[in-house]
């Protein structure tokens, strides 16, 4: 679960590209969500169930910044959830 939030409060600080991000990030959950599953459920499912369709709908070229305010507002969700 370490590994998943450093990269998406790498991403929230301006360290990972936005469009590498919205390929980057449903693949993680994929690959490993057994484990994030069995770490922190919650906070998993919370982050599985809309960050992968907010990373769907940014297309390159797009205006990071709403972007970043959508995937921000999930994470402080999911964290405040736990």
């Amino acid at each position: 679960m370490n590994e998943l939030k450093k990269m998406i409060e790498d991403f929230l600080n301006g360290e990972y590209d936005a469009l590498d991000f919205s390929y980057d990030l449903p693949v993680f959950l994929m690959e490993h969500h057994k484990r994030l599953e069995t770490e922190e459920p919650d906070v998993y499912r919370a982050l599985a169930d809309e960050l992968p369709d907010i990373c769907a709908d940014f297309e390159r070229g797009a205006d990071p910044g709403p972007f970043v305010q959508a995937v921000r507002e999930e994470y402080e969700k999911a964290m405040n959830a736990q």
